[in-house]
C-alpha cells in the first residue's frame, strides 16, 4: 500500500540508526499457550496472524484474533492497563487501513511499513487535536538461513496504553517477552506500554547475538 504525494517530515523528529542488511484463540489462553512460530499452516497460507494482549498487574489474557472486524470494533476492557496487537505476516489492506484510521497510524509511518525496506529508526509523531502521540519504530530482524544472512522489518506503533506491532515474517523473535509476561513481578505489565516496547526492543537485539 504506497501513499502517493511529497514526504515532509519536517514537523517529526527522526533519528536514523542504521542501513539494513537486504530486504529480504481462545479468551483467557495464557500468553504462551501456543507458540510464535506456526505449528500449522494456516497461518501461514493466510499470509498473516494477528494476536491481542490485555495486560494488568495481576492479570494477562492473550487472544489469538479470528474475528478482525471484532478486534477493530473492540476495546481494552476496564481491567486492562495495556492493549498490545501483534500482527505476523501481511495484512489484507483493507484491514490495515482499518487498524490504521482506529489506532490514528500516521500516513507516512503505514507506508514505511508496509514497504519492508525501512533502514532501523525512530519517529515522533506528536499530538494533535485529531489524533494522539505515537512513536513510530522500525526495526531490523536478523535471521541465518541456508548460509544467508537476511534481514526483516519489524515495526512499532507506541501510544501510552497501547502497542501495536508488525512483524514481516513469521518467527519466534518475540516469544521471551511473552515467556516474560506470564510473571506478576515483570515491569512489563506495571507501567505503561513503554516498558513492553523496551522489552521488545530488546528481544530483537538479544536475537542478533547467536547470529553475530
Amino acid at each position: 500500500m504506497r501513499r502517493s504525494g511529497q514526504r515532509s517530515r519536517q514537523a517529526n523528529r527522526q533519528i536514523d540508526l542504521g542501513r539494513p542488511i537486504s530486504r529480504m484463540p481462545d479468551q483467557g489462553l495464557a500468553p504462551m499457550a501456543f507458540s510464535n512460530t506456526p505449528s500449522s499452516g494456516s497461518d501461514v497460507d493466510k499470509g498473516f496472524r494477528v494476536t491481542c494482549t490485555d495486560l494488568a498487574v495481576d492479570r494477562v489474557v492473550t487472544t489469538r484474533v479470528s474475528d478482525l472486524d471484532a478486534l477493530i470494533l473492540s476495546h481494552r476492557p476496564d481491567w486492562s492497563k495495556i492493549r498490545w496487537i501483534h500482527v505476523q505476516g501481511t495484512l489484507p489492506e483493507t484491514v490495515l487501513d482499518a487498524l490504521a484510521t482506529k489506532y490514528h497510524l500516521h500516513a507516512l509511518a503505514v507506508e514505511d511499513l508496509s514497504s519492508g525496506d525501512q533502514r532501523p529508526k525512530v519517529e515522533d509523531f506528536p499530538e494533535s487535536a485529531e489524533a494522539p502521540g505515537r512513536l513510530f519504530i522500525v526495526a531490523r530482524e536478523l535471521v541465518m538461513r541456508d548460509a544467508i544472512l537476511r534481514s526483516s522489518q519489524i515495526n512499532l506503533f507506541l501510544g501510552r496504553n497501547t502497542l501495536l506491532t508488525f512483524q514481516d515474517r513469521f518467527t519466534d523473535v518475540l516469544e521471551p517477552v511473552y515467556k516474560r509476561l506470564e510473571f506478576e513481578n515483570t515491569r512489563s505489565r506495571m507501567t505503561d506500554a513503554s516498558l513492553l516496547c523496551h522489552a521488545l526492543l530488546d528481544a530483537v537485539v538479544n536475537s542478533y547475538f547467536p547470529v553475530l
